[in-house]
């Protein structure tokens, strides 16, 4: 299928996956999925698409903070992509040309459209992943997410929650759904029970990237230890409930 990718228009791709997800004959399970969202840097350019019959290279007015910084060139790419939990599929629902910041309340209202729209096609998305930059922090703070030592809050009610699968057809299913649950410690994700994911109150979590989960335990291990539970340690049978680097750096 040709699809000329317009910046800020998601619906063809969102139709077109649900098509090939009906075609393909996969399980409601696969529908079960996480959103991700990437920036990276572009040259800055104003250029004629051919494809799209016009210019390309400014701010895309999704995003764009007011009318002048729609006149203004873009020098990033906001790139988001939608990846199944239960099923290995990814597949890009469409991108935003932007400047060097982006606003998070602009963020998040083009997030929540998209998220509706996926909601409408039974796409359950448990999670949006990112990375750590400044923008992405301030559409945490923004929603409420917290990680300290003293509080820690790493969802919302879902704004577009889609039917879940029920707690019966759950427990039949050979495949769980690792749906993200970071912990206090690291951020880990672990896999919910069928109670906890028929909850009645959909919630939507906020997570960082894989690379950035590891790089902060990485970071926190080298500075502190970490104490494991005792019921970790009675299910994996280990001597010590002590996590430290002390024997590498030996």
């Amino acid at each position: 299928m040709n699809v000329n990718l317009i910046p800020g228009k998601f619906c063809t791709m969102i139709k077109w996956l649900d098509h090939k997800i009906k075609q393909e004959r996969l399980p409601e399970m696969a529908r079960y999925c996480i959103l991700s969202f990437d920036e990276m840097t572009t040259k800055v350019q104003v250029e004629y698409d051919k494809g799209l019959k016009c210019y390309s290279g400014f701010v895309s007015s999704e995003i764009a903070k007011d009318e002048d910084e729609k006149l203004t060139k873009a020098s990033h790419c906001l790139a988001f992509v939608l990846r199944g939990l239960t099923t290995h599929w990814k597949q890009l629902l469409t991108y935003l040309l932007t400047g060097s910041s982006v606003h998070p309340g602009k963020l998040w209202l083009f997030l929540e459209e998209m998220l509706t729209l996926l909601s409408k096609y039974n796409f359950h998305v448990l999670a949006l992943a990112s990375d750590m930059g400044g923008g992405n922090q301030a559409l945490w703070k923004l929603k409420g997410i917290l990680w300290s030592r003293g509080q820690i809050n790493q969802s919302i009610p879902h704004p577009a929650p889609a039917p879940f699968i029920s707690a019966s057809c759950l427990a039949s299913s050979n495949t769980s759904i690792p749906a993200p649950n970071p912990t206090a410690s690291a951020g880990f994700m672990s896999a919910p029970t069928p109670s906890s994911v028929t909850t009645s109150i959909p919630k939507l979590r906020f997570t960082p990237d894989t690379p950035h989960l590891l790089k902060n335990m990485w970071a926190q291990l080298l500075r502190t230890i970490f104490l494991l539970p005792a019921s970790f340690l009675a299910k994996h049978q280990l001597d010590s409930n002590i996590v430290s680097p002390h024997h590498v750096r030996e």
